[in-house]
């Protein structure tokens, strides 16, 4: 399963948290597991629903933007990914 280490603000410190996914067997479902913080200090199960991730994370209410800020980061990590493995792809084909 890849792991995917990301960085997103969370009123004004920079956390870091390890975002969990399999996209061979489930793609539309991520697990983020934020470093040992007093205020995050729960797994954020999150789930896309058509294009918008969807959560029942206490997080999600207590801290709005944060939350945003992750799933920006998220969006960002997985768009690059999925252009790498495009590029791969297209890298086999052609040989």
């Amino acid at each position: 399963m890849p792991v995917k280490a990301i960085r997103f603000d969370h009123n004004g410190q920079n956390v870091q948290a390890e975002v969990v996914y399999n996209f061979d067997e489930l793609s539309n479902a991520v697990m983020v597991v934020p470093n040992n913080t007093e205020e995050l200090n729960e797994n954020i199960l999150l789930v896309r629903d058509k294009s918008r991730w969807k959560s029942s994370s206490t997080l999600r209410k207590k801290f709005p933007s944060t939350f945003n800020n992750i799933i920006n980061k998220i969006d960002e990590e997985l768009k690059s990914e999925i252009s790498a493995d495009h590029i791969l792809m297209l890298g086999n084909f052609l040989s």
